[in-house]
């Protein structure tokens, strides 16, 4: 019986020492520690915005910040954590003691979910707006000369049309067809956050070509109103961010490659042969016709037209040679020849980056320098037409002195038919003809990114930023050839013009997931100082005897526009999105404080016209299509493009999911005008001397 009582006495004992230890273990349990880490690219350490961290339970623990960082609270005994993020391979890492870094690597699959937009970054999951990217993986291979064409066919909605095959020609890009008849229809195009001035340079067809597209990192299409917004009016026709390539925090790696092409001519015209052409004449030509009838057999168009050889080589180095400071520096060099003879494009370009951060990458700095020179040479058009038209029965010399030495059709006293240039020697057109142009352009911008320490959610920004470009060239003909035999040869000399672009960007940004409430806000709100100058002195036009034939003015634009703009995004559960944004430019553009124009009527306006623009887009959204009219001043504002045209106040709003409007202040009419905002030509006063900026 003691024994009974003995073995009793143990089991309760044992009970009690498990219900202790159980005890124990719940306590240890309910004591959580803080572990904190960041979420990152494995290729490029970019941060991943809005990963997700989850617990071995697959409850939610946190979402990273703008900046990749998270922080949560584990529960005693979790060993390990599972990270996803929409286009990366998801990734379950043991927790280990200090800060973690979790590297994730893409997956082709699936589309990144982060996307550039203007003014920051935002998951695209969040976005209400059309945006489309394209990341260097996915770009078009093989001989790429300009930016545009590497995602030419990459986009739906962008249409990108090569101006003619010519080496030095540029490209049509259209985001969504255009928007006007008379004014520019042109993408804005930014540049590591710097908005590139429309238009081009003397010298350059293709101003965009100066950028090399090997430097390139992504290209983001901002295709609609509620995307477009934080830009302006300027981006009425779509907005092209292009990022660049930057230094990664690893051991050094250099690359090199070299592209090399052959370009040849196809489906050509049809056009009769020598034999063929003197067998028409002989039939139905008069006798008169049938004397000019040659005996040679002579393809004007392999006289023009050339079998071609490209070049493009790049060389770059990127790493960490010095710790802490990631860096990327490239050299390039292109040599492209077109495929008529005297078409030719020859490209230098070099860049540098250096982007270190501090404090823990609380501070980041970002130093981007890219600098190009081009040298071109171009071809006589006039030839292409004259390859098809002229006399297939002469033969390419003369075999004597005059003209050049070549055939030509001559009047009964000797002198070259004063016609048009179908009658011209096709290969005495390309042969004496010298053009040629030598552009230089340099994009800078200095970035400063903060992370408040104290309050982590708000990040600080500023870029300064400069574009500038200098473009001269040359046109000289020869006074014995007969294209110009009449007016003693041509000699001009243009240029330089030079550009200026001057940036200031000064924005802070906010996000933060409010776990409770389950929604996510980010917010910007900003200011923008931006600056251009276009200078091109007086030249002339002149013989080679020095006659003068023709002046063209000098030039001097200058304008300035100042803007304040705020967006915000706001999520409800990952379901529910709202997007809303607002713009307000003042430009120099108009008159009193900020310039002044030519003779002639005037439009009266304050101080400075102010335009307002606003931009929204959400999931839930309703459609509108109503015109606003008051007295003064009419604006047409077809997704942010507004113009201002005769009388009336009009407010014109698309059929799409997203709202734009735009409020002129204080404007007084005293005339009916034509007027345009933004970033192009502005009439205030009507005469033939208008000023343009």
């Amino acid at each position: 019986m003691s024994q009974t009582k003995g073995n009793k006495t143990a089991g309760r004992f044992s009970l009690l020492l498990a219900a202790l230890l159980a005890t124990s273990g719940l306590s240890a349990f309910a004591q959580n520690r803080i572990v904190k880490g960041s979420v990152v690219d494995a290729n490029n350490h970019e941060p991943l915005t809005g990963a997700t961290i989850k617990f071995d339970d697959g409850k939610t623990g946190a979402v990273t910040d703008i900046d990749g960082n998270f922080s949560i609270n584990v529960p005693e005994g979790t060993k390990q954590i599972s990270v996803s993020y929409i286009g990366y391979v998801a990734k379950t890492v043991q927790l280990k003691s200090g800060v973690m870094t979790i590297q994730l690597d893409t997956n082709d699959r699936q589309i990144g979910e982060v996307v550039v937009v203007g003014y920051g970054t935002t998951r695209k999951s969040d976005l209400t707006g059309s945006v489309a990217t394209v990341k260097a993986k996915d770009f078009n291979k093989g001989s790429i000369s300009s930016p545009e064409q590497l995602i030419n066919g990459k986009v739906s909605g962008v249409q990108i049309m090569s101006n003619s095959g010519s080496a030095t020609s540029g490209s049509t890009i259209r985001v969504r067809g255009g928007a006007s008849l008379n004014a520019s229809n042109d993408p804005l195009i930014v540049v590591d956050g710097v908005p590139l001035e429309l238009g081009g340079i003397s010298g350059a067809d293709n101003f965009l070509s100066m950028i090399n597209p090997q430097d390139i990192e992504s290209m983001t299409v901002l295709k609609d109103a509620a995307s477009t917004a934080i830009y302006g009016s300027r981006a009425s026709n779509g907005v092209i961010l292009i990022t660049t390539k930057k230094g990664t925090d690893s051991k050094l790696n250099v690359q090199f490659s070299s592209t090399n092409t052959v370009q040849t001519r196809a489906q050509m015209v049809d056009i009769l042969s020598a034999d063929e052409f003197r067998s028409v004449i002989n039939a139905h030509g008069t006798d008169a016709q049938k004397a000019l009838l040659g005996t040679a057999n002579t393809d004007w168009l392999d006289q023009v037209y050339r079998t071609s050889l490209s070049t493009d080589n790049n060389l770059s180095l990127s790493g960490n040679i010095v710790k802490g400071l990631p860096f990327r520096a490239s050299l390039g060099y292109a040599n492209q020849n077109g495929i008529i003879r005297g078409d030719k494009s020859e490209r230098f370009t070099g860049s540098l980056v250096l982007n270190p951060s501090f404090f823990d990458d609380h501070l980041k700095l970002t130093l981007n320098a890219k600098g190009s020179i081009a040298k071109n040479t171009f071809y006589n058009g006039n030839a292409i037409w004259a390859a098809a038209t002229f006399n297939p029965t002469l033969p390419v010399r003369s075999g004597s002195d005059k003209l050049g030495g070549y055939t030509e059709s001559l009047d009964a006293s000797g002198n070259p038919i004063n016609t048009a240039a179908g009658q011209r020697n096709p290969r005495g057109l390309v042969d004496m003809y010298d053009a040629g142009s030598t552009v230089r352009r340099f994009i800078g911008n200095f970035d400063v990114d903060y992370k408040l320490h104290f309050f982590p959610d708000v990040k600080l920004h500023a870029t300064a930023g400069t574009d500038m470009a200098e473009g001269k060239g040359h046109t000289i003909i020869p006074d014995y050839a007969a294209s110009n035999y009449f007016d003693g040869g041509y000699n001009y000399n243009y240029g330089p013009q030079k550009k200026q672009n001057n940036l200031l960007t000064v924005y802070a940004n906010y996000g933060h997931y409010f776990e409770a409430a389950k929604s996510n806000v980010d917010a910007t709100i900003g200011y923008d100082y931006q600056y251009w100058k276009s200078t091109a002195p007086e030249t002339t036009e002149y013989n080679i005897a020095g006659d003068q034939l023709k002046t063209h003015k000098a030039e001097d634009y200058r304008h300035t526009l100042l803007s304040y703009y705020g967006r915000v995004n706001y999520s409800f559960d990952g379901r529910y999105l709202l997007t809303a944004t607002m713009r307000r430019d003042g430009s120099s553009r108009f008159v009193r404080r900020y310039g002044s124009a030519g003779g002639g009527r005037q439009l009266q306006l304050p101080a400075c016209l102010h335009i307002q623009c606003y931009g929204c887009g959400g999931s839930r959204q309703r459609y509108m299509d109503k015109d606003l009219q008051t007295g003064g001043l009419r604006v047409e504002p077809q997704v942010g493009d507004h113009r201002l045209v005769e009388r009336g106040l009009r407010l014109r709003i698309s059929q799409e999911p997203h709202l734009g409007f735009a409020r002129f202040l204080h404007a007084q009419d005293e005339g009916p005008h034509s007027y345009r905002a933004g970033s192009r030509r502005h009439t205030v006063r009507q005469d033939r001397n208008d000023q343009r900026g």
